[in-house]
């Protein structure tokens, strides 16, 4: 049920305005509709009082011989009237309150007439006998007298009110008056232009919508470029007041965020680079110690040190300053790492094209280099695949290494963070290669994700969102 909802803004406000406006049409013709069989029912007695009380008293006023050819005479399309011995209506109880209210006006009007008795009902159209219209009109007929033919060869099929008026001498006035329908609302112009109306208005509220959730969208671009580019230049804060509202919000957080990031990276350099002072102080003071083992052990510790400060540097040096984009080639570019890589192999699919990609050139190739010696280090052979989908570039970098346990995959992703199982003095490092390549995979919009294989060793993998693909406004 959840799939077949609307996903956006734009189809949640057409949805709601189209199908309140449909609600609205509907619920507007019905009452109109509902009026007006409510006044034609009162028409339709208005009719039967005048009628009914006009020809009795004319027909209880003439000759008793001759009040059957009178009622014929004044018998028509829409009312017969006849003189019978019995009444037509088949109950003395009224069916309803206003029929017994037009009973009781009837015979009020009638009663200095001599009548006794008024009955009216309603009564189907099939269980009283079709009226002679005289049959369909000549071929020499004009438009006018064709029309009126239709409408009176109409009445046919239409319900019927049954009065029956008693007279002094007990004989029955009958009465049939056809109800004259009310005009129909949900006719095929009705409908046509209801549904121009509600093509017009989408249209309409399409244009009008898009205008408004545009700036929504322009937000969000904003927030992905942002995640991929802090130095992005701010949002213009224009349009409707709470745009500008949101505009001016979003511009505020990312001015802030970007003196957070440079602050604390300021903070991070002035340290390492301090450092650097009593560290060689230290380093001084070690060639006076006269015992080798200890002096040793002290160099170690200060060259680990100095490793430790120069990573750190290059790290806050490179998040402060960011490089440009250039379009490089990422085939080119692994070529050129597996070449100065011994123990990598480089696995490309035959008649691959080259491959452009906007990017910092310097920074992704250190993030490719940290993922590869990580590899060659732990597992001694790396071999290297690229794939490509219509939302990202993938490098692949596959291992013979020991694999990581499943609980500290994202914890080798933090800062000087080192695993004990595969991981010591002895092979060097400052726990920060992982660091600087996702950091780096994550400013161009991508990720590193790091699985371990069926087979044995580890699987590293850096996906690079394609401009405009889903893996970009994923990775945002």
């Amino acid at each position: 049920m959840r799939r077949l909802l609307p996903d956006s803004l734009t189809a949640w406000a057409l949805l709601i305005l189209i199908g309140g406006l449909i609600l609205a049409e509907v619920a507007t013709l019905g009452t109109i509709q509902e009026s007006r069989e409510a006044n034609s029912r009162m028409t339709s007695f208005f009719h039967i009082a005048d009628r009914v009380s006009s020809i009795s008293r004319a027909i209880a006023a003439e000759d008793v011989r001759q009040r059957a050819s009178l009622a014929t005479e004044l018998s028509g399309p829409t009312l017969a009237v006849s003189v019978d011995s019995m009444p037509l209506t088949t109950s003395t109880v009224a069916s309803d309150d206003e029929l017994a209210e037009l009973e009781d006006i009837l015979s009020s009007r009638l009663e200095e007439s001599g009548v006794t008795d008024v009955h009216v009902e309603m009564r189907d159209r099939d269980l009283i006998p079709a009226s002679d219209t005289g049959g369909p009109p000549g071929a020499d007929a004009g438009p006018v007298e064709r029309v009126l033919s239709e409408i009176e060869d109409s009445y046919n099929y239409y319900d019927a009110y049954i009065a029956s008026v008693r007279l002094a001498d007990g004989t029955w006035v009958n009465f049939i008056s056809v109800i004259a329908p009310s005009p129909l609302l949900w006719s095929t112009n009705t409908v046509a232009v209801a549904i121009l109306a509600i093509v017009l208005i989408f249209v309409a509220a399409v244009w009008a919508l898009r205008r408004l959730t545009a700036p929504y969208a322009m937000i969000a671009s904003a927030a992905e470029r942002f995640g991929r580019d802090l130095g992005a230049g701010p949002l213009p804060e224009q349009g409707p007041s709470e745009v500008r509202a949101a505009a001016h919000a979003f511009n505020l957080m990312q001015e802030r965020l970007k003196r957070f990031f440079s602050d604390r990276d300021q903070l991070v350099a002035a340290i390492s680079h301090d450092l650097r002072t009593p560290a060689t102080r230290l380093r001084l003071r070690a060639e006076f110690i006269d015992d080798p083992e200890q002096r040793s052990r002290m160099l170690d510790d200060l060259n680990e040190i100095e490793t430790m400060t120069r990573s750190v540097l290059a790290f806050a040096s490179d998040s402060a300053q960011p490089e440009p984009r250039e379009s490089l080639d990422l085939v080119s570019l692994l070529e050129s790492l597996c070449d100065d890589m011994p123990d990598v192999d480089l696995d490309l699919p035959a008649h691959l094209p080259r491959l452009a990609y906007a990017a910092q050139p310097v920074a992704l190739r250190r993030c490719i280099a940290n993922i590869l010696d990580n590899a060659v280090k732990y597992g001694h052979r790396a071999r290297v695949s690229l794939k490509l989908d219509s939302a990202a570039v993938h490098i692949v970098v596959d291992d013979d290494g020991p694999g990581i346990p499943e609980g500290d995959v994202e914890m080798v992703f933090q800062p000087f963070r080192r695993l004990d199982a595969s991981r010591n003095r002895d092979t060097g490092g400052t726990g920060l290669g992982l660091t600087i390549a996702r950091t780096v995979a994550r400013a161009h919009g991508g990720e590193i994700t790091l699985t371990n294989r069926r087979e044995g060793g580890l699987r590293a993998e850096i996906i690079l969102p394609i401009p405009g693909g889903t893996a970009a406004r994923k990775a945002a």
